[in-house]
């Protein structure tokens, strides 16, 4: 860090947390801490950040901007327990490897898979505090999701907790639950070794009896603007060893080009135009590139969606 608090991450990571204006902080004795909302900035190798503004000043190899955010999601009345590991299933998104290694998260052999998306847009963690042994991939690894899927929620729940959603998109908490909300970064990326980063989320710790009104924290289209031309689903499995589904939607059929880049910059893969129907779309996408991690992005017309992806052999 140099005498005007401009500091250069090398390493691993760097969490940067601090109170917004709008925070409310409760600690008290004989309860955890809590608190609604935090700002969270998840700083990787190379990124250089001023903390005197609290702003990203380079964003280094591994982040890229966050252009365009998932629609916002319909939610339904469900109960999450805690206690049983099938409730990260529960979510869009399903984190892998989370319980066969405790330094999985360091190793970066966290993985990811598709969930059954009766919360859509979440990735969800439970027993968070079961075993101390694996706190660290549960921990990472939910942030593993919401980094690799900006717009997306980060959900870790307590060991016994039973929180609910509503179809109205009220989460109530009955002990104590994590959310972390990915709808207003600009930056996100994941090193090679997968270790998450992201610029401009937010963070609630919630206790016994607390809500979080979930629509409330999406950044929603003003009313007549138009639906994304692309939004880009996923990309599994996640690492991709030989081959991925891509999962995408569009509003209108067309032609759709994949292109593949490297954090140079460079174009290292590229698919032919592509028949798009209107709606949902998966398409293969054969990895024939050396262990790293890239950069895909798909084109139709002028819209263009990307998210990053993890090849390893």
């Amino acid at each position: 860090m140099d005498p005007s608090r401009i500091a250069t991450v090398w390493g691993d990571e760097v969490s940067i947390v601090h109170a917004v204006d709008d925070a409310t902080i409760i600690c008290e004795p004989g309860r955890p801490v809590t608190f609604t909302p935090v700002a969270i900035d998840q700083l990787i190798h190379g990124a250089v950040y001023d903390l005197a503004r609290h702003a990203l000043v380079a964003p280094g190899t591994y982040f890229q901007p966050v252009l365009e955010f998932p629609s916002p999601p319909v939610y339904a009345e469900i109960l999450l327990d805690g206690s049983l590991e099938s409730t990260g299933e529960l979510g869009e998104i399903l984190i892998t490897g989370m319980n066969t290694d405790d330094d999985n998260w360091w190793q970066g052999d966290l993985g990811q898979a598709p969930g059954q998306s009766i919360v859509p847009r979440s990735v969800i963690i439970p027993r968070l505090w079961s075993d101390s042994d694996f706190f660290a991939n549960r921990w990472i690894g939910g942030m593993y999701g919401v980094a690799t899927h900006p717009g997306f929620l980060g959900i870790w729940l307590d060991e016994s907790c039973l929180t609910g959603t509503t179809p109205s998109g009220m989460l109530r908490v009955d002990r104590l639950t994590y959310v972390l909300e990915s709808s207003r970064t600009t930056h996100a990326g994941i090193a090679d070794n997968r270790i998450p980063g992201f610029i401009g989320a937010r963070f609630h710790a919630l206790g016994p009896g607390d809500s979080l009104d979930l629509g409330a924290l999406e950044v929603r289209p003003l009313p007549g603007d138009e639906p994304p031309a692309l939004e880009l689903r996923g990309v599994f499995p996640f690492p991709v060893t030989t081959e991925a589904e891509v999962r995408f939607s569009c509003p209108a059929p067309g032609e759709a080009t994949l292109t593949v880049w490297d954090l140079g910059g460079r174009l290292v893969s590229r698919c032919a135009c592509l028949p798009v129907a209107a709606g949902a779309t998966t398409v293969t996408w054969r990895a024939t590139l050396p262990s790293g991690t890239y950069c895909l992005a798909l084109q139709k017309g002028s819209a263009r969606a990307t998210t990053p992806i993890v090849v390893t052999r």
